[in-house]
């Protein structure tokens, strides 16, 4: 799946949630799914809603090997999730 083809699922998860920052029904998926490694980004991501979601996760993990970091430590801006 793409980026594109994932959206109508994240916003079907989060449409009836309220956003933290303004009260309003339709929070970002950050807001409402648990995550106890969750904090703030330390690293955004340009990518294209046409690329597929395997392709960015393998190229993220690509990138914490070549930069020898822990992926569960990189915490990650992608707006399709952390935009409502």
């Amino acid at each position: 799946d793409t980026v594109y083809d994932i959206d109508s699922r994240v916003r079907k998860l989060t449409e009836n949630q309220l956003c933290p920052r303004d009260g309003e029904l339709g929070a970002a998926l950050v807001d409402v799914v648990p995550d106890s490694s969750a904090g703030l980004a330390n690293l955004m991501l340009s990518y294209s809603w046409k690329y597929r979601v395997k392709d960015i996760v393998a190229g993220l993990l690509e990138y914490c090997a070549n930069e020898q970091l822990q992926a569960s430590e990189v915490r990650v801006w992608i707006c399709a999730l952390c935009v409502n």
